[in-house]
Protein backbone atom coordinates (compact mmCIF):
# COMPACT_ATOMS: atom_id res chain seq x y z
CA UNK A 1 0.00 0.00 0.00
CA UNK A 2 2.90 2.36 0.66
CA UNK A 3 4.07 2.01 -2.94
CA UNK A 4 0.62 2.91 -4.25
CA UNK A 5 0.45 5.90 -1.90
CA UNK A 6 3.87 7.06 -3.05
CA UNK A 7 2.90 6.77 -6.72
CA UNK A 8 -0.39 8.60 -6.25
CA UNK A 9 0.39 11.25 -3.62
CA UNK A 10 4.18 11.57 -4.10
CA UNK A 11 4.64 11.37 -0.35
CA UNK A 12 6.93 9.08 1.66
CA UNK A 13 7.78 8.44 5.29
CA UNK A 14 11.25 7.62 6.52
CA UNK A 15 11.69 4.25 8.19
CA UNK A 16 10.58 4.81 11.79
CA UNK A 17 9.42 8.35 10.95
CA UNK A 18 5.97 9.83 11.38
CA UNK A 19 5.97 12.89 9.15
CA UNK A 20 5.18 12.85 5.44
CA UNK A 21 7.87 14.05 3.06
CA UNK A 22 6.93 15.35 -0.39
CA UNK A 23 9.14 13.98 -3.20
CA UNK A 24 9.40 14.73 -6.91
CA UNK A 25 10.57 11.57 -8.68
CA UNK A 26 10.22 9.71 -11.95
CA UNK A 27 9.78 5.94 -12.08
CA UNK A 28 11.01 3.82 -14.97
CA UNK A 29 9.76 0.25 -14.84
CA UNK A 30 10.38 -2.58 -17.30
CA UNK A 31 9.13 -6.12 -17.69
CA UNK A 32 9.17 -8.93 -20.20
CA UNK A 33 5.60 -9.90 -19.27
CA UNK A 34 2.31 -8.88 -20.88
CA UNK A 35 0.89 -6.95 -17.94
CA UNK A 36 -2.63 -6.87 -19.39
CA UNK A 37 -2.61 -10.68 -19.39
CA UNK A 38 -1.09 -10.75 -15.90
CA UNK A 39 -3.93 -8.52 -14.65
CA UNK A 40 -6.56 -10.78 -16.23
CA UNK A 41 -4.91 -13.82 -14.62
CA UNK A 42 -4.81 -12.07 -11.23
CA UNK A 43 -1.01 -11.96 -10.95
CA UNK A 44 -0.63 -8.17 -11.18
CA UNK A 45 -2.67 -5.43 -9.52
CA UNK A 46 -4.73 -3.32 -11.89
CA UNK A 47 -4.52 -0.20 -9.71
CA UNK A 48 -0.72 -0.44 -9.67
CA UNK A 49 -0.66 -0.85 -13.45
CA UNK A 50 -2.63 2.35 -14.01
CA UNK A 51 -0.50 4.32 -11.57
CA UNK A 52 2.80 3.33 -13.20
CA UNK A 53 1.55 3.01 -16.79
CA UNK A 54 1.59 6.68 -17.76
CA UNK A 55 3.73 6.11 -20.86
CA UNK A 56 3.82 2.60 -22.26
CA UNK A 57 6.58 1.72 -24.72
CA UNK A 58 6.47 -1.75 -26.22
CA UNK A 59 9.78 -3.01 -27.60
CA UNK A 60 9.73 -6.36 -29.38
CA UNK A 61 12.28 -8.97 -28.27
CA UNK A 62 15.63 -9.10 -30.05
CA UNK A 63 14.68 -12.31 -31.84
CA UNK A 64 12.07 -10.24 -33.71
CA UNK A 65 14.50 -7.38 -34.49
CA UNK A 66 17.15 -9.02 -36.67
CA UNK A 67 18.46 -5.70 -37.97
CA UNK A 68 19.58 -4.79 -34.46
CA UNK A 69 22.25 -7.52 -34.47
CA UNK A 70 24.57 -5.29 -36.51
CA UNK A 71 24.01 -2.36 -34.15
CA UNK A 72 24.72 -4.51 -31.10
CA UNK A 73 27.82 -6.06 -32.64
CA UNK A 74 29.18 -2.62 -33.43
CA UNK A 75 28.28 -1.34 -29.96
CA UNK A 76 30.14 -4.19 -28.24
CA UNK A 77 33.13 -4.10 -30.59
CA UNK A 78 34.55 -0.80 -29.29
CA UNK A 79 34.83 -1.69 -25.57
CA UNK A 80 36.42 -5.05 -26.40
CA UNK A 81 38.86 -3.34 -28.75
CA UNK A 82 39.78 -0.83 -26.04
CA UNK A 83 40.05 -3.56 -23.38
CA UNK A 84 42.64 -5.50 -25.38
CA UNK A 85 44.35 -2.42 -26.82
CA UNK A 86 43.84 -3.60 -30.40
CA UNK A 87 43.33 -1.53 -33.50
CA UNK A 88 40.22 -3.09 -34.95
CA UNK A 89 38.64 -1.41 -37.93
CA UNK A 90 35.63 -3.69 -38.33
CA UNK A 91 34.50 -7.24 -38.81
CA UNK A 92 36.24 -9.96 -40.82
CA UNK A 93 32.91 -11.08 -42.18
CA UNK A 94 30.48 -8.36 -43.22
CA UNK A 95 27.92 -7.89 -40.41
CA UNK A 96 24.95 -8.33 -42.73
CA UNK A 97 26.11 -11.83 -43.75
CA UNK A 98 26.49 -12.68 -40.06
CA UNK A 99 22.94 -11.44 -39.57
CA UNK A 100 21.68 -13.75 -42.29
CA UNK A 101 23.50 -16.59 -40.51
CA UNK A 102 22.09 -15.60 -37.09
CA UNK A 103 18.48 -15.07 -38.20
CA UNK A 104 17.73 -18.76 -38.06
CA UNK A 105 19.18 -19.16 -34.58
CA UNK A 106 17.49 -18.48 -31.27
CA UNK A 107 19.27 -16.02 -29.01
CA UNK A 108 20.29 -18.14 -26.04
CA UNK A 109 21.43 -15.43 -23.64
CA UNK A 110 20.60 -11.95 -22.55
CA UNK A 111 22.80 -9.33 -24.25
CA UNK A 112 23.67 -7.77 -20.91
CA UNK A 113 25.20 -11.07 -19.80
CA UNK A 114 26.95 -11.49 -23.14
CA UNK A 115 28.68 -8.15 -22.71
CA UNK A 116 30.33 -9.35 -19.49
CA UNK A 117 31.49 -12.66 -20.98
CA UNK A 118 35.20 -12.94 -21.87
Amino acid sequence: MKLLRFLQDKMIQRVGGREDISVDTRIIAATNKDLSKEIRDGRFREDLFYRIGVVLIKIPPLRERNGDIVLLATYFLNPVRDLYGKRVRGFVRPPWSTCRHMRGRAMSANWRTRSSAP
